[in-house]
């Protein structure tokens, strides 16, 4: 589930958090990490039709133990964005300082992702995104994603989808859904 305070327009704060998540061969299910974002976006001066971002932000210990890393983790991200009528480009890279980690495992995690989606319709959307992220101490994880959305409301989309994991650190598949609300409107 994420929250998003928009003011302006290259600013936003975001509250972001996974509403049920059940842990694949185990019995543990629960609210996942609360994560607090600061973003940032402009026009980008290398092409026409394209943005830049960056976030930063902090993830909060609120998980259960086996759901989330267990302490807090501090949060960066890089993004180019470009759209052409109704298709879309992403391509993000980010960092993570992980708070708890066991002491094998590095606390530096770096993570990447490049996405496509096309409007299908003024409601209708679908994307596909292959992602993966890179921590020593640890197997590389990748999957690839697919989704659908659709717009309930300008400021509600509903999203759901299918993942499947590419390495063996990867879960195997999973289903997932959420909601995207912009409260901005509102506030």
């Amino acid at each position: 589930m994420r929250l998003r305070n928009a003011w302006g327009y290259c600013w936003a704060k975001l509250l972001c958090t996974q509403a049920r998540v059940v842990a694949q061969g185990a019995t543990v299910a629960g609210f996942g990490g609360l994560t607090t974002l600061l973003k940032l976006a402009a026009p980008s001066p290398l092409l026409p039709h394209s943005l830049i971002g960056f976030e930063a932000g902090i993830t909060f210990p609120t998980a259960r133990t086996s759901l989330g890393s267990g302490g807090t983790d501090y949060v960066t991200n890089a993004i180019w964005s470009a759209g052409f009528d109704r298709l879309g480009f992403d391509i993000n890279i980010g960092y993570t300082r992980l708070g708890l980690t066991d002491n094998a495992e590095g606390k530096n995690q770096l993570s990447w992702a490049l996405a496509t989606s096309f409007a299908l319709t003024d409601r209708w959307s679908i994307a596909g995104e292959w992602a993966g992220t890179s921590r020593s101490g640890v197997k590389p994880f990748s999957q690839w994603l697919t989704s659908t959305s659709y717009a309930v409301q300008p400021w509600l989309i509903v999203d759901t989808g299918v993942a499947a994991g590419l390495t063996s650190a990867s879960q195997e598949w999973s289903v997932f859904a959420g909601l995207v609300m912009i409260v901005g409107q509102f506030l």
